[in-house]
């Protein structure tokens, strides 16, 4: 019996809970994927935006912490999830509606706010002559939308104006509105229709606003109307380019240790940027990713290299994760204290025939690595130049010497820079070829010289035999 007793209340029990958190608002929860969703729906196009000021009503509850009645002819309620106002039956001019807090906005020419709600005209009710309208104001200035139901007109104004604008029209329902407000010009869009921008300089770069939605009717019926998703934001604009390269894009015989320098930041004020640094040589698309997410403005690559051309990129990104490319710039480094090249060595025959082809091996070292060529003179009224070569291999060239002698080879090693190193040489001796003469003649010439020994010795000193 206790056990029975015991599983009941454990059920009814369970029962309570369960329906007690099915009742209770979840004002965090829907606020999370209103702002979400709106996020969501802002951000196509790359853009993204940070949230002032939201109100979706959907707790149904009035948030005295944002909202105070004003104009209180009629009834604020909060129900179906937006807020509606109701204005009784009188043939006299009646107000209802609700003024925000004072919102803190920071705008500039490239900075605006967005502030943005959801009018439904009508509810219920029996009036033909109500106006829905929602303004935004500082105190001083405002900028004012306006729907008249006898006409079925959108209307727009700012403080400046004496009369509304008409910027198009619809029949009663519910539709979306956005004020968008630079320091400098606005822009007003009524379901549809879009103002374009309108040039007049309402508010300050920091500015205190105030937004208010109500209603107005002029007529004996009565008339319900309400408000949706009251929205102030900023738009957030990408980082401005990269720019100002040091060194400038282009120039040269820049130093080895230059460090790399530009111009960035953002049009947002509150908004923080950092940078990510590509550099490679001889690239001129340089995808090498050699700093990422830095905050400064300059960059050290380190020693590079003499002669050569280096091209970098910047790409900016703020807080929101826009991104912003900048150009590809190049500069070319100083030439630098270039050495010429070694003294080539020369290795091949020395004491050969003439008239043989015979194969010498050339080889020089350029310090600082350049490829060299060789300038041969042969010393026989030839001379040739080799292509150039990678420093230290070896350069193989044929040669014939024609004519029996001794000759000096010297040559030259030539960098890539167009200077020429010191003189190698190499003593090569083509002697004499000894012809081979007939043996009985020689006997002949020995006996005939041997009778007349005076003829013998003038000969042998004439011919040095």
């Amino acid at each position: 019996m206790q056990n029975s007793v015991f599983r009941k209340s454990l059920v009814i029990g369970i029962i309570i809970l369960f329906v007690g958190a099915s009742i209770v608002p979840s004002t965090s929860g829907n606020l999370a994927e209103k702002i979400t969703a709106i996020n969501e729906k802002n951000n196509g196009g790359g853009r993204s935006r940070d949230i002032l000021f939201f109100d979706d009503f959907n707790d149904n509850i009035k948030d005295y912490g944002k909202w105070t009645e004003v104009q209180n002819d009629g009834t604020w309620m909060e129900i179906n999830q937006r807020t509606e106002f109701y204005l009784g039956s009188s043939s006299s001019e009646m107000f209802e509606g609700i003024e925000s807090i004072y919102i803190p906005v920071t705008i500039n020419l490239d900075t605006s706010v967005i502030i943005s709600v959801d009018s439904i005209s009508y509810i219920s009710g029996s009036s033909s002559y109500g106006q829905t309208r929602f303004q935004v104001s500082d105190g001083t200035n405002s900028v004012s939308i306006n729907y008249y139901r006898p006409l079925n007109q959108l209307l727009y104004k700012d403080s400046n104006d004496a009369d509304w604008t008409v910027l198009g029209y619809r029949d009663d329902g519910s539709w979306g509105n956005q004020i968008k407000i630079f320091s400098d010009r606005y822009k007003v869009q009524m379901d549809t229709n879009d103002s374009g921008w309108i040039y007049d300089s309402l508010f300050s770069s920091s500015s205190q606003i105030k937004v208010a939605p109500h209603i107005k009717k002029q007529d004996p019926g009565n008339w319900q109307a309400g408000y949706d998703n009251v929205t102030v934001q900023y738009q957030n604009q990408p980082p401005y380019p990269p720019s100002n390269p040091d060194p400038e894009d282009g120039e040269t015989n820049i130093d080895t240790n230059t460090y790399l320098s530009w111009t960035g930041g953002d049009p947002n004020p509150e908004d923080t940027v950092v940078y990510n640094v590509y550099f490679e040589a001889d690239n001129p698309d340089p995808d090498i990713l050699v700093s990422d997410h830095q905050s400064e403005t300059s960059f050290d690559p380190g020693t590079m290299d003499y002669g050569t051309v280096y091209y970098w990129k910047i790409s900016a990104i703020d807080n929101h994760n826009r991104v912003t490319q900048g150009p590809v710039w190049s500069f070319t480094t100083e030439e630098g204290d270039n050495q010429p090249p070694g003294i080539p060595t020369i290795t091949g025959e020395t004491n050969g025939n003439a008239g043989t082809e015979y194969e010498y091996t050339f080889n020089a070292v350029d310090p600082d690595s350049d490829n060299v060529k060789y300038h041969i003179d042969w010393d026989d009224g030839d001379s040739e130049e080799t292509g150039f070569n990678p420093s230290g291999t070896d350069v193989k060239v044929k040669h014939i010497f024609v004519n029996q002698d001794t000759y000096t080879i010297k040559v030259t090693a030539e960098d890539t820079n167009g200077l020429i190193g010191p003189e190698g040489t190499l003593t090569v001796t083509m002697p004499r070829n000894k012809a081979i003469m007939n043996i009985p003649f020689l006997q002949f010439l020995q006996n005939f010289l041997q009778q007349y020994p005076i003829l013998y010795q003038l000969l042998q000193r004439f011919l040095q035999l």
